[in-house]
C-alpha cells in the first residue's frame, strides 16, 4: 500500500532542484500514481476483453450445437 503525496509546490521552487526531495518509503508522487493506475487499468481491460472473447466463443459453440438438434414434439 502506498500513500500519494500531492505536488503542491512547483518543482523549480524547491531548494536544490526538483530531484532533491526523495519520497518516503511507501509514498508516491501523484504523477507516478496516475501512471501506475493507468497501467493497471489497461491490464484489467485487456483481461476483461480476453474473458469476453472466450465467453463469446463458448456461447457460439453452444448455439451451434443447439442448432443441430432436431426437436420432436410429443
Amino acid at each position: 500500500v502506498c500513500r500519494v503525496r500531492r505536488e503542491v509546490e512547483k518543482p523549480a521552487s524547491r531548494p536544490g532542484g526538483p530531484l532533491s526531495r526523495h519520497e518516503a518509503p511507501g509514498e508516491l508522487r501523484v504523477s507516478r500514481a496516475v501512471e501506475l493506475l493507468l497501467h493497471a487499468e489497461t491490464l484489467l481491460l485487456q483481461r476483461r476483453d480476453g474473458r469476453r472473447r472466450a465467453n463469446r466463443m463458448l456461447l457460439q459453440e453452444s448455439i451451434d450445437c443447439l442448432e443441430e438438434l432436431v426437436l420432436i414434439p410429443r
